[in-house]
């Protein structure tokens, strides 16, 4: 938002004193930081405050919020409009951001968060609602403002490309005083759930065994009888569903089937087939007996409606071939698995880092977990001329919660100082860094990798975008990169004649090792030569990229 009093709020957002979008202001009044000149106090003017983390005039880390009181018209509604540019109808959303409290206040206040898709008419989601009591005074700073998580899934939704949708959080307070607490609203992210990692459409008019697995669905169906014709369309996604509270069961697969056909297909009576070897991680023991089907009828809405248990078919290849099946399937929609029994995956939710003069701590977290013994963590230091050779070896162990559907947090701590080979080499971009990955145990043996994390062991004194890994790539390259200090962060991608194809990243980071995957698939991008760019705090940096199909 810059620094200035009288900011522009950013790109869609906001704010106004009613609930209609178009009637509305695109600025603030009021800049306050949590220490130095310009520090909030208890006498400070209310308003629409650009809140700063740190020093008013510099910081680049910010938040938009209020202060509120008898001069100051309340509620307010800070509301954000996003469109569809994906080129696909968007039906699910998952929205996260950080409420941040900067100033005491004697005034309670609560913030009460709504989506629609007119910016006029609103519906309330109360899992992204949050009050504060009253506090003693209106003097006492957060340096740093004290801030609560808030994560909205949404299903059920229908966004056409080209289209728009609507997100508002309204401040209101009561009680107290006119001097309410300095509040904002930071971090914000919105994700697509169309987590589609593979998709294939077969034309069905006949009986028989009909594999959908040109990219890897995992599913085929033996059809018993039809009526009518046209195409059947199947697509893996690899998240779990949204909103899934109907079902009971302890473990709900991570992964799950949106199953679609033709209005030319009136009838049909099918077996659903599930193939092991097509779904990563699945945490499905060869010979199970206790693993579930459901369906609801709305993709990301509604009610699940168990089918029943299902068959497990032993191929005696080692799960190579084995696949569960479901007989009598009328209809199709969503399909996921649940059990009591089975260890469906443990779910890791984040695994990041920081570092400090050498001391490397890793944090990780996790959803829930299912006969979790718990991780090994291991460490590789990157080969100076072939980062792939890079030895792993194992530097601890971390003991897991067994079963629980509770988020967990963990934590290790590696001092580099103390190694016996020191991270640092002249000579290739990834020599002066440091690669972790954690090794989930099950209580039965079996284990898997986590996705790898790599730290830079030297404070950042300049800007480094790296080279994308692999490359060339076809689809799916990352591109990793060092900035020296925290602030604002956009990476872009243009084509060889420089027009811009995307934003991969637009947003404030902390300073030290990032990374963003590109996907050619999501960008629709030819085979060709492409240029990506780094900016931030004033540095600037590009590189060469070939997608080569």
């Amino acid at each position: 938002m810059g620094t200035s009093k009288t900011a522009t709020v950013p790109q869609g957002f906001v704010v106004t004193s009613g609930t209609n979008y178009a009637v509305s202001v695109t600025t603030t009044t009021q800049s306050y930081g949590t220490n130095g000149s310009g520090m909030v106090t208890g006498s400070s003017a209310r308003g629409i405050i650009n809140w700063a983390n740190g020093f008013y005039g510099t910081a680049t880390d910010r938040a938009l919020g209020f202060l509120m009181g008898s001069d100051y018209t309340q509620p307010r509604s800070i509301m954000l409009c996003i469109q569809n540019n994906t080129g696909k109808t968007i039906t699910q959303l998952s929205i996260s951001w950080h409420y941040e409290k900067y100033r005491s206040g004697t005034r309670a206040t609560s913030w009460i968060f709504y989506t629609g898709t007119t910016g006029t008419s609103w519906s309330e989601k109360t899992e992204g609602n949050q009050s504060y009591p009253g506090d003693a005074n209106n003097s006492t700073v957060s340096d740093p403002p004290a801030s609560i998580s808030k994560t909205v899934e949404l299903g059920g939704l229908s966004i056409a490309p080209g289209t728009s949708y609507y997100f508002r959080w309204a401040c209101t307070s009561t009680g107290g005083s006119d001097n309410t607490q300095g509040l904002g609203i930071d971090d914000l992210i919105i994700s697509d759930f169309n987590t589609i990692t593979a998709e294939n459409s077969q034309s069905i008019s006949g009986t028989g065994l009909i594999n959908f697995n040109g990219e890897a669905t995992g599913v085929a169906m033996n059809i018993q009888s039809i009526s009518g014709s046209g195409n059947i369309t199947v697509q893996k996604h690899n998240s779990a569903p949204l909103n899934s509270s109907s079902i009971l069961l302890a473990n709900i697969s991570k992964y799950r089937w949106v199953i679609s056909a033709d209005p030319g297909i009136t009838g049909i009576n099918t077996q659903l087939r599930f193939y092991l070897s097509d779904i990563p991680n699945h945490g499905i023991r060869e010979g199970a007996s206790g693993v579930i089907l459901y369906k609801r009828q709305t993709p990301g809405s509604g009610t699940f409606t168990e089918i029943g248990t299902l068959t497990y078919n032993n191929m005696g290849d080692g799960q190579s071939s084995d696949y569960l099946s479901m007989d009598a399937i009328t209809g199709f929609s969503e399909f996921v698995f649940a059990s009591d029994v089975e260890p469906l995956p443990v779910e890791l939710t984040s695994f990041t880092y920081k570092i400090k003069e050498g001391v490397v701590t890793l944090n990780w977290s996790t959803a829930t977990e299912v006969n979790n013994c718990g991780f090994d963590i291991e460490r590789a230091f990157n080969n100076q001329t072939d980062r792939k050779t890079a030895e792993w070896k194992r530097i601890g162990f971390i003991p897991g919660a067994g079963n629980s559907n509770s988020p967990k947090e963990y934590s290790f701590t590696d001092d580099l100082n103390q190694t016996v080979i020191h991270p640092y080499s002249a000579g290739a971009e990834y020599s002066h860094s440091v690669r972790y990955r954690l090794k989930q145990i099950d209580n039965d043996g079996t284990f898997s990798y986590s996705e790898e994390v790599s730290v830079i062991n030297s404070p950042p004194s300049t800007l480094n975008l790296f080279q994308n890994y692999p490359n060339p790539f076809n689809p799916v390259t990352v591109i990793g990169y060092v900035i020296p200090k925290a602030g604002f962060v956009s990476v872009k991608l243009y084509d060889a004649t420089g027009v811009q194809i995307a934003e991969l990243v637009k947003e404030n980071q902390e300073a030290g090792y990032h990374k963003v995957e590109l996907s050619a698939d999501r960008y629709n991008l030819a085979t060709g030569l492409y240029y990506y760019t780094l900016e931030s705090s004033g540095y600037f940096a590009a590189k060469k990229m070939i997608l080569l199909k």
